[in-house]
């Protein structure tokens, strides 16, 4: 038999254990983010319910009276809110950039504001409706996209707040009702800022989401200082001093409800 010599069996030797040895697994080019859902980052969310004189807004089968006397139901309700803005409790005012909801009443759920400094807040304030720059500045993603028929065209601008329905009392073919709210410029501007003293301090910090509740009354469509009824005009579908009115009206129609921690 032909003997191994020394040098070349440990040759050998190191050859298997270097193939038998664990090769760490590869590394790949880019590691995929994981969605952590923002848990950990500052924020706060916001829930809007559409109502009609406290009771909830029920789409195409509840019956309701407005100021006028009038009956009437419900089939669409949208509204714009936007450019939230926080107080904190020495005053400072912070602005929270890119905060434009739709509320929808056929889909009413909590919206989240991120990107919230943390710290200690007593006054909240949005627009109801969307700025003008956002307005003039073409075509836009998210909640402000075309596709959710909110926007007229380029002069008129977005719909910022949509009620239509059927009355009995409805002067329009078919006793349909169409209000569609718009106009951002000159005295045509509809747009609204609504402020509330908070009743407990906010208070924002890393890991939690307190979410603020308000609602909305249908019914201040049609009461405050320019009260109206279905007999009066039953549709608005232009910039105007009729939308600037009703605006007005519908402004007062907020309320914030409470703060769930």
């Amino acid at each position: 038999m032909k003997r191994i010599r020394p040098g070349v069996l440990l040759l050998w030797i190191f050859i298997l254990m270097a193939a038998c040895r664990k090769q760490p697994d590869p590394i790949p080019e880019k590691a995929p983010l994981i969605d952590n859902g923002g848990i950990g980052l500052p924020g706060l969310r916001v829930q809007f319910t559409p109502t009609v004189n406290g009771a909830p807004l029920v789409l195409r089968s509840a019956w309701y009276r407005n100021a006028a006397g009038d009956s009437f139901q419900v089939s669409d309700h949208k509204y714009y809110v936007s450019n939230f803005t926080l107080q904190t409790d020495s005053g400072a005012v912070v602005k929270v950039p890119e905060s434009y909801f739709l509320v929808d009443a056929a889909d009413v759920h909590p919206r989240e504001i991120r990107n919230v400094p943390p710290g200690t807040y007593t006054r909240i304030s949005f627009l109801l409706g969307v700025d003008s720059a956002r307005n003039v500045s073409g075509a836009q993603t998210g909640d402000l996209e075309q596709s959710k028929g909110m926007f007229w065209d380029w002069d008129a601008g977005y719909i910022m707040a949509k009620l239509e329905g059927f009355s009995p009392q409805s002067i329009l073919s078919g006793s349909d009702f169409y209000f569609h709210i718009a106009g951002f410029s000159g005295r045509n501007n509809v747009l609204q800022t609504i402020s509330f003293d908070l009743p407990t301090p906010l208070l924002v910090k890393a890991g939690e989401m307190p979410t603020l509740q308000f609602q909305s009354d249908v019914a201040s469509w049609f009461s405050g200082a320019s009260p109206f009824g279905f007999a009066d005009y039953s549709s608005v579908m232009a910039p105007g001093p009729q939308a600037v009115a009703i605006a007005n009206n519908y402004s007062k129609g907020f309320r914030l409800v409470r703060i769930d921690p």
